[in-house]
């Protein structure tokens, strides 16, 4: 027998949407979060206890003891590797030609730029000369 279509979208759009059972540890963390955050809404805690073991998620806690962080974006990561990368082969390796660098694919073509790589590698050259300059005149003052 064939169920009804209907049926069997609504229990895909159930599957789909249903929520995994959350460990007591996450449970418990969850309760934590309630606690330290007033928020009920904030499962951060619980979160990254479920993607570490229990020996990481204390060390990130003592690590970041108090401290607010953000995470940079999935896109974020992938640019800052592209720049890296691009940085690498045109100021380290000397590939100076735009053309060759498009060859190394490590941008998608339509996404290539040689325009918006040129700056970025500038300005990126830029805040590493800023950032020996800062670190020199700490140096010089007597700061470490």
């Amino acid at each position: 027998m064939i169920d009804n279509p209907k049926d069997v979208w609504e229990k895909q759009l159930d599957e789909m949407f249903s929520h995994k059972e959350r460990t007591s540890e996450e449970k418990f963390l969850n309760v934590l979060s309630i606690i330290l955050y007033e928020n009920n809404k904030n499962t951060d805690l619980a979160d990254l206890f479920s993607t570490v073991d229990f020996n990481s998620f204390i060390k990130v806690v003592d690590l970041f003891d108090g401290r607010t962080i953000s995470f940079p974006t999935k896109e974020e990561i992938k640019d800052a590797v592209e720049l890296a990368l691009f940085f690498y082969y045109k100021e380290i390796l000397g590939i100076t030609a735009y053309d060759s660098l498009k060859k190394l694919n490590i941008r998608e073509d339509k996404d290539f730029s040689s325009i918006s790589i040129g700056r970025k590698i500038n300005n990126l050259k830029k805040e590493i000369k800023e950032e020996i300059i800062d670190s020199l005149k700490d140096i010089n003052n007597g700061q470490s």
